[in-house]
């Protein structure tokens, strides 16, 4: 449920006016970045950015451009046509805990207007590199009135996109495709395969901010792999989104979609008082393939979430999960198909003291779950339709279904 690859944004299309004029438009190669996808061109991009006067246009003429590190934008800016290749640390070592491709962040009190349009970040091929809460390939936090169109993100690592602190955002045909993760080299994640039928609940959760620290005992890492995440935000609109193959690997050889997450939403913002303030987060057409889990709103609290004519195949667990304080959530013609738990799965609060009521005012309608259970994993675990779950769970004390 947390991590990241790729993020948020709404903006009918940042035409900020510079100095009353028309928006200055001006390229990468002006700064001499060569985008021959060999050379490393960081310093030419650090440039631009650090020159480019607020609600420039920056076009990376369809280039491809080798870089190093993290990108930092702090004032308003049109990206587009451009292909960021992130050089990573060799396979078989820790590569850096928090590159963020391109750091997209205003302030609290003067967010900032983005736009990304046709632009695509690799972050590398090194599935070891990274930590969840700190890196990205894009990463965007205080912006407002912002667009994300055409944006693909790929490439090994934990973490992915993270959209935080965010309002008026629309992110249209996001692609967030073929990434890898892997434990650190000094620990041992996940379960045994002959015990992978056991609830994954009962390892101990380990963060990974320092993959130095050896353990001696599996551990279980929560979901270092997310294709997209949104936290604290108001009116995010994800419209026909395609998240598909999130991976983890193995030393053992096994390479399987654990612990990645297609979308994540968390807990949406809370006015002065520390009471819920309405989401709104919208999610239209997502195409989620070959992930943990595919939609999962476990924010704490988070209400006014719509998820809308949802494809979602070939899941590790669930296929949307509904959790802890949300409240006010709507599915309407979701299919859900090939989970291996669950397809449906709405579940109460993790921890008893939490000041916000468990999850209530969930809406499912004209949906499906088909063929759950499907890939033979959770032996002796619940695996039912929602429907199934209803009948069986009706007036229990526990929650439907899930870990």
């Amino acid at each position: 449920m947390n991590s990241p690859a790729v993020c948020l944004l709404w903006l009918t299309c940042i035409t900020v006016a510079y100095s009353g004029a028309a928006p200055f438009t001006v390229t990468l190669a002006s700064f001499g970045a060569t985008g021959d996808g060999a050379r490393d061109d960081s310093a030419g991009i650090r440039e631009a950015l650090a020159r480019l006067p607020a609600g420039a246009i920056l076009d990376g003429e369809d280039k491809r451009y080798r870089v190093t590190g993290t990108f930092e934008i702090r004032h308003d800016l049109t990206l587009r046509n451009a292909a960021f290749l992130q050089q990573s640390t060799p396979k078989d070592s820790e590569g850096p805990c928090s590159v963020r491709t391109l750091l997209i962040r205003g302030e609290p009190t003067r967010p900032i207007r983005i736009a990304l349009e046709r632009v695509k970040v690799d972050r590398g091929d090194n599935p070891h590199q990274g930590c969840p809460w700190d890196a990205a390939g894009i990463w965007i936090d205080h912006v407002v009135d912002s667009r994300l169109s055409s944006v693909e993100i790929t490439g090994n690592g934990r973490g992915a996109a993270w959209g935080a602190d965010a309002g008026n955002v629309e992110i249209r045909n996001l692609w967030i495709h073929d990434m890898t993760w892997a434990p650190c080299l000094t620990q041992v994640e996940g379960l045994p395969w002959e015990q992978i039928h056991l609830a994954w609940n009962s390892y101990q959760v380990v963060p990974m901010d320092n993959c130095t620290v050896a353990t001696r005992t599996r551990v279980r890492i929560q979901e270092p792999l997310t294709g997209l995440f949104v936290v604290r935000s108001r009116n995010v609109h994800i419209i026909d989104p395609i998240i598909e193959r999130l991976y983890a690997q193995f030393d053992d050889g096994r390479r399987l979609p654990w612990q990645t997450d297609g979308i994540g939403i968390g807990s949406g913002p809370v006015d002065f008082i520390g009471q819920p303030v309405t989401s709104d987060i919208m999610i239209q057409r997502a195409s989620i393939s070959r992930v943990w889990e595919g939609i999962d709103i476990a924010g704490e609290p988070v209400t006014s979430v719509s998820i809308e004519a949802a494809s979602i195949d070939e899941l590790h667990a669930f296929g949307i999960k509904v959790a802890n304080g949300a409240a006010d959530v709507r599915i309407r013609q979701a299919r859900v198909a090939n989970s291996g738990l669950a397809g449906f799965v709405v579940s109460g609060k993790n921890t008893r003291t939490s000041p916000h009521p468990a999850t209530h005012q969930v809406d499912i309608q004209d949906s499906q779950s088909v063929n759950t259970g499907s890939n033979g994993y959770w032996k002796g675990q619940i695996s039912c339709d929602a429907r199934e779950c209803e009948r069986s769970y009706r007036g229990a004390d526990h929650p439907i279904a899930g870990p």
